[in-house]
């Protein structure tokens, strides 16, 4: 995590989503050569590594209730859970990269 930080505090810019692809091969190549990783595990571990750094989000998702078709998000503060279906998610995914290529 370390690693991650001192990257992005360098860089004093906002995170792009290449610069994030970018982020990721090179902490996954740096835990590949510490930790003798397969290139899999070491690109789980610094998207994760790099997600928890770059997003202050007060929404996180419930791993342990989440499913493949249901993801189930907590908002820090709020008693209940927020639930999205993977048709949804996929639906607002569509239209966002409908936007954005507009």
């Amino acid at each position: 995590m370390a690693f991650v930080r001192h990257d992005i505090d360098i860089s004093r810019k906002p995170i792009t989503a290449h610069g994030m692809q970018l982020l990721t091969e090179r902490c996954s190549a740096h835990l590949q050569a510490l930790c003798n990783c397969s290139a899999t595990t070491a690109e789980t571990h610094s998207a994760q590594a790099i997600a928890e750094a770059v997003h202050a989000s007060p929404v996180t998702i419930d791993t342990d209730r989440s499913t493949t078709f249901a993801l189930f998000l907590q908002v820090r503060g709020h008693p209940k859970s927020v639930v999205i279906t993977t048709e949804e998610l996929m639906r607002f995914l569509m239209n966002r990269a409908q936007l954005a290529s507009t």
